[in-house]
């Protein structure tokens, strides 16, 4: 599995937030998270295939990408909702700068 390396130097597996998995491991957990369907795994390369399986709210190959909350807007039920954020560079302008965006404070 993928290693990373903590503030202190430390190497970690899946960054520290999820589970290093073989693919036989994998298939027979369910945790609705990165695993959602229970199998059976135990062909020639079972063991041989490792992976991440990502602690709620991380995500990436690696599990050391923040995911962005999602779901329904609590203060309006039953409404689908889509935020559309247009960044223009117009002709003739450097187009350099940042964006950040934070939701929930994340």
């Amino acid at each position: 599995c993928p290693l990373a390396l903590t503030q202190t130097g430390q190497k970690v597996e899946c960054a520290g937030h999820g589970r290093c998995l073989s693919m036989r491991e994998a298939a027979v957990q369910q945790d609705y998270i990165s695993l959602w369907y229970s199998a059976t795994y135990d062909d020639w390369d079972a063991d041989m295939i490792f992976g991440c399986a990502c602690d709620k709210g991380f995500g990436g190959y690696d599990c050391s990408e923040y995911l962005c909350p999602k779901g329904d807007d609590p203060l309006t039920p039953g409404v689908d909702e889509i935020q559309i954020i247009d960044c223009i560079c117009t002709i003739g302008s450097s187009c350099n700068g940042t964006l950040a965006l934070t939701f929930r404070g994340q």
